[in-house]
């Protein structure tokens, strides 16, 4: 059986009180020799002394340490005692500021939830295969129902036979513009969010779309974090 050394056992428990594993291994440097020069602690570490500057300064900060200034640059370690109080008092800062924030952290958690959770029925209406399958995928992985049209008249029929929640509309379909949709799929689902996507955007089919009763115009390529949060806005806005 191997037994852990007692500065491996320290290096642990050092980092317990917040430490990094190669903090905690410098700070026992430097208490073993009341202070070195980075080259010294270098040597032994087998790093490069700008490494063993960047942490020491990190544990400047940290106020376990204190930085000489001069030539050459000397670092000391706080008392051990002063210093894992220090480290204390850091944790139980962190803890009651961690504390504090549960109440928002959870209502956020909470809103994600119930995103993520409420199944909305939507009408993909897009003839390009790649952004019809991306925006499906996405959506699915959402939480949603997708049902997918590649024509307006396919998404007519469609809208005919189902309730849905969501219309995804692409501007340019094979058989007409998908602006000409926005009323039609309204005469049997007034309550419907319409959303209007294209590669083609122009001031011109914009304010077309708006006029003919869009609630969001969106260009392509849609990120997913838009597109979804366009989602939640419109379906809130609508209750």
């Amino acid at each position: 059986m191997v037994h852990m050394s007692s500065e491996d056992a320290m290096l642990d428990r050092l980092t317990e009180y917040g430490l990094t594993f190669v903090q905690a291994k410098i700070y026992i440097i430097l208490t073993r020799f009341g202070g070195a020069k980075p080259g010294r602690a270098a040597d032994e570490l087998g790093v490069h002394r700008s490494e063993v500057y960047r942490v020491s300064r990190e544990l400047v900060k940290k106020g376990v340490a204190e930085e000489h200034k001069g030539r050459p640059i000397r670092f000391t370690p706080a008392p051990p005692k002063e210093a894992l109080n220090t480290l204390l008092n850091e944790q139980e800062e962190r803890i009651r500021h961690l504390k504090e924030n549960v109440p928002t952290l959870v209502e956020w958690l909470n809103s994600q939830a119930q995103t993520r959770y409420e199944e909305l029925s939507v009408l993909l209406i897009e003839d390009d295969e790649t952004v019809s399958n991306s925006l499906s995928k996405l959506l699915k992985s959402a939480g949603h129902k997708v049902e997918e049209a590649k024509t307006g008249s396919e998404a007519l029929k469609k809208n005919r036979e189902n309730h849905y929640d969501i219309a995804l509309i692409d501007i340019r379909l094979p058989d007409f513009d998908g602006t000409k949709l926005l009323k039609q799929l309204k005469k049997k689902n007034p309550k419907i969010v319409e959303i209007i996507i294209t590669g083609y955007p122009s001031i011109q089919n914009a304010i077309e779309a708006v006029n003919e009763g869009a609630d969001a115009y969106l260009v392509k390529p849609i990120k997913p974090a838009v597109l979804l949060s366009k989602i939640k806005e419109k379906m809130k806005q609508k209750k």
